[in-house]
């Protein structure tokens, strides 16, 4: 017998197996060839699977690509998951292969890698298939009216697996001095705050506990306008109503939303002290005035605070009261017209049993069938040389002088104040709202925990406040 076993000279079935003694066969015995193939038939393996991004799980929805790596790949290599083939393969590499994944349920299911010779390899536990994040907000504008000066406080929310935490998408920002916490909460106030309308466009990434990721994108309009010059009102009356006629529905414009509560046949008409758009509140002096629930909003305390209106009085009765805040020995605030020649006198308290802000403050003289532009200021600011530190404008048609005898150039700065100030704490409509007659309600409490009315005067009057 020859040294060497020739394979292509053996017949098959022509060596019975037993007749082959053990290990009789070496190496060097067989060609080459013939061991190789015979010694290192290939046996895929799975060590490690990839999925998009830095994401932990493939979503459940299909079509993403996750990359296995391992040894044995091959070109025509089938991957099945839960026991079906996956839509589509990427050979890269003998260890590197991608797939498209299925539409599955949420679970964990194993990966089986099949070569074209049938060896077979599996990965356990497999591939973790998790629903994305799903909004809750809507899409669009969080916000149309934002002040510019004023704080935003905005929540978003998602559902999914928790945690979840939000982040603004690359590219996107929001205004200096506004920041998205990772809870979904949006807050600050602008640093510098712009002097037109302006909106401002982000997007936002929810990710949940496997890293998944949707984005949204949002909005928010930052105005200027009354969101500017009326952002620390906390009540606003621009007796307009909703209708566009004479109506009965009295809206606070501020952002405290009060509910105006209408008594007697106070309505709302077109006369006013500024354009033929403009609107005011018509109270015929018997049984005519509004009222509002008392809220700690409208408490007055010892800041700065500043009550202003338009009155157009048509008769003067004597104790007439314009506005009234309190609640039985708890005072706040009270205007009346005392005398029959329109004569006004101021009255503020801090919540207490007495006047301890202002009590009687001579505030002029209205003049009947005229406009009459009216603001009360309390400020801390002012210097000792004025009474008590408390200043009063009383106009007609927009100037007129203070009730003390302040010089000329200081009149001026403290009109100014009170028209623009935005650090009071109380202010009526800034050039929309008017009190008729002896009447209109305003509440505003420190201790007053009741809605305050006010009764109208004897007489009718309009008012814009």
């Amino acid at each position: 017998m020859a040294d060497k076993l020739d394979g292509s000279a053996i017949v098959a079935n022509t060596i019975p197996s037993n007749r082959i003694q053990s290990s009789s066969i070496t190496q060097t015995q067989l060609q080459p060839a013939l061991y190789t193939t015979i010694t290192q038939a290939t046996h895929p393996k799975i060590r490690s699977l990839t999925y998009p991004g830095n994401d932990t799980a493939a979503n459940n929805i299909g079509g993403q690509t996750v990359y296995l790596t391992g040894s044995g790949f091959y070109s025509n290599s089938s991957i099945y998951i839960n026991g079906n083939s996956v839509p589509a393969t990427s050979f890269i590499s003998a260890s590197n292969i991608g797939f498209t994944t299925p539409n599955l349920t949420n679970g964990i299911y194993p990966i089986y890698l099949v070569n074209y010779d049938g060896a077979t390899a599996i990965k356990v536990p497999g591939i973790v298939i998790s629903g994305e994040p799903s909004w809750n907000t809507a899409a669009g504008s969080l916000s149309s009216s934002q002040a510019v000066d004023g704080a935003w406080s905005y929540s978003l929310s998602a559902n999914g697996d928790a945690p979840i935490t939000y982040a603004l998408a690359a590219g996107s920002s929001l205004p200096t001095g506004v920041s998205l916490n990772a809870n979904g909460v949006i807050s600050g106030t602008i640093s510098s705050p712009p002097g037109v309308d302006t909106t401002y466009t982000f997007s936002v990434i929810a990710s949940d506990a496997q890293n998944q990721d949707a984005t949204r994108q949002f909005s928010v309009t930052a105005t200027v306008g009354e969101g500017k010059l009326f952002a620390n009102n906390v009540l606003l009356l621009h007796a307009d109503g909703t209708n566009n006629g004479n109506n009965h529905s009295f809206l606070d414009s501020s952002n405290n939303n009060f509910t105006i509560t209408r008594n007697g046949n106070a309505t709302q008409g077109t006369f006013t002290p500024f354009s033929q758009t403009g609107w005011s509140a018509y109270f015929d002096g018997t049984g005519d005035y509004l009222t509002i629930a008392s809220n700690t909003a409208l408490t007055l305390g010892t800041s700065d605070f500043t009550i202003e209106f338009w009155w157009y009085p048509i008769q003067f009765s004597s104790d007439g009261e314009l506005f009234g805040a309190r609640n039985g020995s708890s005072l706040c605030f009270a205007m009346y017209t005392y005398g029959n020649n329109g004569s006004l006198a101021a009255y503020a308290g801090s919540g207490g049993a007495s006047w301890d802000i202002v009590s009687n403050l001579n505030m002029g003289t209205a003049i009947r069938h005229t406009w009459n532009h009216i603001a009360f200021t309390h400020s801390l600011t002012l210097s000792h040389s004025l009474t008590l530190t408390h200043s009063v404008t009383h106009s007609h048609s927009l100037t007129h002088t203070l009730t003390h005898s302040l010089t000329h150039s200081l009149t001026r700065s403290l009109t100014r104040s009170l028209t623009l100030t935005h650090s009071h704490s109380l202010s009526l409509t800034h050039s929309h709202s008017v009190t008729q007659s002896h009447s209109l309600t305003h509440t505003h409490t420190r201790t007053c925990t009741h809605k305050e009315t006010i009764v109208t005067g004897k007489k009718i009057g309009r008012a814009h406040v």
